[in-house]
């Protein structure tokens, strides 16, 4: 039996971003047991310059599912929704099952928390996270020498 081993490659100081951060907490999270959750919801982090946008691929859930909450700069994402299977019905095999799952993102001090929004439409929930005036990026400027 071969077993394959995925090294991370050490990285430059150029991924130590705030998006980097927060991308990397995605994918640090501790597991779930298997009990508890079949699997987890797909993420895109996107960033432009006035905000970052999480993207989470849901399915079949409605925007009373999601529970959003920020506290001491973590944003918590938690859906608990009873599934409808009827008393007939065994699942054979289940390869996808957001009814309950739960993430949390560690925020940083370049979102203003005080300006998260989110939407959810066809499947996907967006989540907007406003970047605070500071960590905006600034246009270049000559600077005179007097």
């Amino acid at each position: 039996m071969t077993r394959m081993v995925v090294r991370k490659p050490n990285r430059p100081a150029l991924f130590n971003s705030p998006l980097d951060t927060l991308f990397n907490e995605f994918f640090t999270t501790p597991e779930v047991p298997a009990s508890r959750v079949k699997s987890r919801p797909a993420i895109n982090l996107i960033e432009t310059a006035d905000n970052y946008r999480l993207e989470v691929a849901a399915p079949g859930l409605t925007k009373s599912d999601f529970h959003l909450n920020v506290e001491d700069d973590v944003l918590s994402l938690k859906v608990s929704k009873e599934t409808g299977k009827a008393d007939n019905e065994t699942v054979v095999r289940q390869g996808f099952s957001y009814h309950d799952f739960e993430r949390t993102f560690r925020l940083g001090d370049a979102i203003d928390s005080n300006g998260i929004g989110a939407s959810y439409e066809q499947g996907v929930l967006t989540i907007t996270l406003p970047k605070k005036e500071e960590a905006k990026a600034q246009p270049a400027r000559t600077i005179e020498i007097s």
